[in-house]
């Protein structure tokens, strides 16, 4: 049997020499599918980038970020593990010097801090650092009347789409415009920390666009746009059945076989048709709903962004009440809250409030250094089994006692330091600064 394609439409015609006429022998099979299909175009895309990053070119590799930033999976991993951080007050280590009050209380009472450093400023110049290694801003100095006339060098984050590395001179440049650079070049030089440029490198300064998230993020994003084309691919299949027509053998003619095609295209915007007696029509559908492989593809790739950037995916994999699954996240979440807190504060401080502190009072030394208290949250329910153990423990130790005549004084017991170790079971140890009498010591 020989198929034949048409819109919508599929036609089945013996093959062989029927009385009336024969097929065309002259039918060629369908052309290969084109090299340059857009998943194709996007994989190449990705190891261009990596190819133009090994030589210090970020122009492509930012885009791709960018486009990684466009799922929203990874743009709310990367909010929430920024918020993570944020979300804690902020905190001034002070400086050194004279003057190192001063500047505290402007930071912090003046509000100077805000100020100079909107949080939606520092989340974007945050993700950039993680996500592609650099995270580039400019300083933008501003004399503000409500903050006594000093000078705050406000935060305005720049794509880092034109940036470079300029490895023979040991140089980072910037493309701008020929009519915003006095020389006429394209270029500029950036020197991170003189006072009007920031460059965040969270991963170090020796190549840290190597170290950044995109291009192990890019593997397994590029996995899951593949597998939401393909899903729409086979859901378009299985909503689309083709129409197979069937006609007696001595009926078939080449002219009736176009005209039976035709009708059958016809059926994608008509609702009926009527064929000659002995002709048949059939509906075609997929026997097979393979989407279960694509959903496993897509969930494997969400996975793997929250790990790579939260460092875990408890929050979004465990499913049902897990103490042990919640205490994990709240101890990995705090610590890549406190990593996050000395790179982004060391970044501000060296490159930034050095120079605010020494325009404003003269004294680059008496800059603070800016931090984000960083706490685990209390475990309420851990302390309350703490009391409930020492409770326990005490009238137990009352009731050895009062065979002796003595009792425990539990407004002394209250006053003293005392701790429960929680992984032995059942072992209370109780501290104290002045030495327990023998009786009370037994």
């Amino acid at each position: 049997i020989v198929v034949a394609a048409a819109v919508g439409a599929i036609f089945l015609w013996p093959s062989g020499s029927p009385s009336t006429g024969s097929p065309d022998s002259s039918t060629q099979a369908a052309p290969a599918a084109p090299e340059s299909t857009p998943q194709v175009s996007a994989n190449a895309a990705a190891k261009a980038a990596l190819a133009d990053a090994q030589v210090g070119r970020l122009y492509m590799a930012a885009d791709l970020m960018s486009s990684l930033l466009l799922d929203g999976r990874i743009q709310q991993a990367f909010k929430k593990r920024a918020d993570a951080l944020f979300r804690n007050e902020v905190e001034f280590l002070a400086g050194a010097g004279r003057r190192k009050n001063m500047t505290i209380h402007a930071l912090e009472a003046a509000d100077d801090y805000s100020a100079a450093f909107p949080e939606s400023e520092l989340k974007q110049l945050k993700i950039w650092g993680e996500g592609l290694g650099v995270g580039l801003g400019e300083l933008v100095w501003k004399r503000l009347p409500q903050h006594g006339d000093r000078d705050i060098p406000v935060l305005k984050v720049w794509h880092p789409r034109w940036l470079r590395w300029d490895d023979w001179n040991h140089r980072w440049m910037l493309q701008v415009r020929a009519d915003e650079n006095p020389s006429g070049q394209p270029e500029i030089e950036i020197k991170p920390g003189d006072g009007k440029w920031i460059l965040y490198t969270p991963y170090g300064v020796n190549r840290p666009w190597m170290w950044g998230l995109w291009f192990s993020l890019s593997t397994f994003w590029l996995l899951k746009q593949l597998s939401l084309a393909d899903m729409a691919a086979h859901n378009k299949a299985h909503g689309s059945p083709q129409f197979v027509g069937k006609t007696p053998i001595e009926q078939v003619t080449k002219e009736k076989r176009e005209e039976f095609v035709g009708m059958l295209a016809e059926m994608v915007a008509r609702s009926s048709i009527v064929l000659p007696k002995g002709w048949e029509l059939d509906l075609l559908e997929c026997a097979h709903d393979s989407s279960q492989a694509f959903e496993r593809a897509i969930k494997l790739a969400d996975t793997s962004f929250d790990i790579a950037i939260l460092g875990n995916n408890l929050t979004t994999e465990v499913t049902g009440g897990s103490l042990a699954a919640a205490n994990v996240h709240r101890e990995v979440q705090g610590d890549q809250a406190a990593s996050d807190d000395g790179a982004l504060c060391g970044c501000l401080h060296d490159q930034a409030l050095v120079h605010w502190s020494e325009y404003n009072y003269g004294a680059s030394a008496a800059a603070p250094l800016p931090h984000y208290a960083v706490e685990p949250p209390e475990d309420l329910k851990a302390e309350a089994e703490t009391i409930d153990a020492l409770s326990a423990g005490l009238q137990k130790l009352d009731a050895i006692l009062a065979p002796q005549g003595l009792e425990v004084d539990m407004a002394a017991m209250t006053e003293r330091q005392i701790l429960v170790d929680p992984r032995v079971k059942g072992v209370i140890t109780v501290y104290s600064e002045q030495p327990l009498p023998v009786a009370e010591a037994w």
